[in-house]
C-alpha cells in the first residue's frame, strides 16, 4: 500500500471514529486496531492538514498588544497557546518553560 493510500485509509478511519461516537478505546478494540496507531495518525494527519493550509508551513499565530507598564519598566513576555496565558519573568526555568508548552500544545483525547 503506497503512502497516500495509507493516509486515505486513516482518513476513513477517523471520519468513521467521529461518526461512531465511541471512545477511542472502544472504536479501537471494535475494529481489531492498537489505540497508539489511531493517535499517531490522528496527530500525522492534522499537522499535514495544518501545513497544506498555511502553504507548507506550521505557523503559529500570536496576538501583539500593548503593555500594561512603560516598556522600561517590562521585565517579562507573555507567551498565549491556545486560551492559556504563560507570564514569563526575567531568570525564568527554560526547562519548566519548555514542558509547560509542551502540555498545552498536546492535543485533548
Amino acid at each position: 500500500m503506497i503512502r497516500e493510500d495509507l493516509a486515505d485509509l486513516w482518513r476513513q478511519r477517523l471520519a468513521d471514529h467521529a461518526a461512531s461516537k465511541l471512545t477511542v478505546q472502544d472504536w479501537c478494540d471494535r475494529n481489531r486496531l492498537a489505540p497508539h496507531l489511531f493517535y499517531y495518525w490522528r496527530r500525522r494527519l492534522a499537522g499535514a492538514a495544518d501545513a497544506k493550509s498555511n502553504g507548507g508551513a506550521n505557523w503559529l499565530a500570536i496576538d501583539l498588544q500593548e503593555p500594561a507598564t512603560p516598556a522600561s519598566t517590562s521585565t517579562g513576555v507573555s507567551v498565549r497557546i491556545g486560551s492559556a496565558v504563560i507570564e514569563v519573568q526575567a531568570g525564568f526555568d527554560s526547562c519548566t518553560l519548555r514542558a509547560v508548552v509542551q502540555v498545552l500544545e498536546t492535543p485533548r483525547c
